[in-house]
């Protein structure tokens, strides 16, 4: 059904929640699903292949699963997951075969559908300069309904669709957003307004997202605020000396209300 998509997961120890999402994926019909596994933890390394033996026995040549033994973090395991994408993509041109054209990153929380991912292709596939599409989430904690915060009012890399294309023009996910508090998607939304060729939309999908037992809602807002915050001011400093450009970013800060 999506055979130009890669969904992404990265699996640090969440291991019946690494199961259920790459079922999830499979069933749902991406064409490729890259899980990213923390090697160097002992409950995860090397168990989450034979967890997911089953489903890659039954959808050979889907599900890939990459063991990083060093380094690993949230933003340096999407970049290998992307890097991966490149292999895969210049391997199928070759052969020619079906390329990836979008990836989604997403969270093992949350509980996304085929029509989610239609309704991102379908955003971005109205115009070339669409290189993200994010959504709004429905946040419940134990049953109850729970709200998500002001971290939550942009793309985010819990559930988000980017185009090969923009990752290419941004680079890399910047991995010294791991010392802040994490961001890592915000600040790559910011470098996607520094290229000049892409831009992003934000749907209202509401898509379920159940966060876990010992989630605290107030502690992870406050942390990734103060890591938004940061990205925010480095980048002031980066278009100091370019007025379009920083106004164009403030104008970004005051939809998200980050005061710097």
């Amino acid at each position: 059904m999506f055979q130009h998509l890669a969904v992404l997961l990265r699996a640090y120890n969440n291991n019946p929640g690494i199961i259920k999402s790459v079922y999830r994926a499979v069933k749902n019909g991406a064409g490729l699903v890259i899980v990213v596994v923390n090697a160097s933890d002992e409950s995860t390394r090397g168990n989450v292949r034979t967890w997911l033996e089953p489903t890659m026995s039954k959808h050979p040549g889907v599900v890939t699963i990459i063991e990083m033994n060093n380094g690993y973090s949230w933003s340096n395991a999407l970049n290998v997951g992307f890097a991966h994408v490149r292999m895969h993509n210049r391997v199928a041109k070759v052969h020619g075969q079906d390329t990836i054209d979008y990836v989604v990153p997403t969270s093992v929380e949350v509980l996304w559908e085929s029509e989610h991912l239609q309704a991102m292709l379908d955003t971005a596939s109205q115009s070339r300069e669409i290189g993200v599409v994010g959504t709004s989430f429905h946040g419940q904690h134990n049953g109850n309904e729970i709200d998500l915060g002001a971290s939550y009012v942009h793309p985010r890399n819990t559930f988000m669709l980017i185009s090969m294309e923009a990752f290419a023009a941004v680079g890399l996910f910047d991995a010294v957003c791991d010392g802040l508090g994490g961001m890592e998607d915000f600040h790559f939304l910011l470098s996607l307004i520094l290229t000049g060729d892409f831009r992003w939309e934000m749907l209202d999908k509401k898509i379920k997202l159940v966060v876990g037992v010992n989630y605290d809602q107030s502690v992870k807002e406050i942390r990734e605020r103060a890591a938004m915050r940061k990205i925010a001011t480095w980048f002031d400093t980066v278009v100091a000396d370019n007025p379009q450009m920083h106004q164009q970013l403030s104008e970004v800060y005051k939809t998200f209300n980050i005061n710097i």
